[in-house]
């Protein structure tokens, strides 16, 4: 894994993300009571570790119950100071059970993508970026876990590369390479028979005005739509990851299950949201 300095603008545009959402405690509490039931529902009771990527305030974790629940609680982000205070703006008794992972790039690519961040990558610099994305999974702090989850990472990874200097057909190339590549990392993050839950945005109200106003039973036909009209962020569709997941080198002999988790709605303040699934996998024993 590969640290970042505070002033590298892809940690610092992560940064003033969890700045806006500090104080969104209350803001969070439907889109945190999904995430819990999510790994309430899905853990066991021999699991000695859960490892939660992007974990950032906290916001959206309870981290008194998943302490008492595992032995061993990993959270990993890029922003220290979030994680920081995220943890102790819970107060929980949490003891030697929480363990931060901080300024850490859980990709280990994102300096690879330093030489584009002022210039276009000429053809062969862009093919053997892609070639190394395709290679083994690297490790990440705090696994390998009895359960991952990536707690809507996937959407701030892939709006990283809008700060890069690339062709459309590269950032689509690289978006899709960038996913994929999270994917391995996730399911080599896990014990045997272990479990991720990959949770991601897929639009938010900037393009979908009418999601604040839905009801629950209007979310699964909201996603539907968005699918059909292409209203999604870029590689995030959950065919696609759901294809990816079967036909992947890596994943395919590893992956034994998966699941796509019907949406919700994840109100990060009064003026947007965002329309969420998740999709649970299962690696074998």
């Amino acid at each position: 894994m590969t640290d970042l300095p505070i002033s590298h603008p892809f940690l610092s545009a992560q940064i003033r993300n969890n700045q806006e959402t500090r104080g969104a405690w209350t803001f969070f509490s439907g889109h945190r009571r999904q995430v819990m039931d999510l790994i309430q529902q899905n853990c066991r009771g021999g699991d000695a570790s859960i490892a939660v990527i992007g974990a950032g305030n906290c916001n959206d974790l309870d981290l008194p119950w998943l302490a008492e629940a595992f032995p061993a609680v990993h959270l990993l982000d890029l922003d220290a100071q979030a994680l920081a205070d995220g943890v102790a703006n819970q107060g929980a008794n949490t003891g030697h059970h929480i363990h931060r992972h901080a300024s850490v790039d859980v990709t280990n690519a994102l300096h690879l993508l330093d030489p584009f961040l002022q210039k276009r990558p000429a053809d062969d610099e862009f093919e053997a970026l892609l070639h190394t994305l395709q290679g083994a999974p690297t490790c990440m702090p705090g696994t390998p876990a009895d359960m991952v989850v990536s707690d809507c990472i996937l959407s701030q990874i892939i709006s990283t590369l809008t700060r890069l200097e690339l062709t459309q057909a590269q950032m689509v190339s690289l978006t899709l390479a960038m996913r994929n590549q999270h994917m391995r990392q996730l399911v080599a993050a896990l014990n045997p028979a272990g479990r991720a839950i990959l949770i991601t945005d897929l639009v938010s109200s900037d393009t979908l005005p009418e999601l604040p106003g839905l009801s629950v039973a209007e979310w699964l036909p909201a996603l539907q739509r968005c699918l059909q009209t292409g209203n999604f962020f870029t590689g995030l569709n959950p065919e696609m990851l759901s294809i990816t997941l079967r036909t992947d080198a890596y994943l395919r002999e590893r992956v034994t299950h998966q699941r796509f988790i019907a949406p919700w709605r994840w109100d990060i303040s009064d003026k947007r949201s965002y329309l969420v699934y998740a999709i649970l996998i299962e690696v074998a024993s």
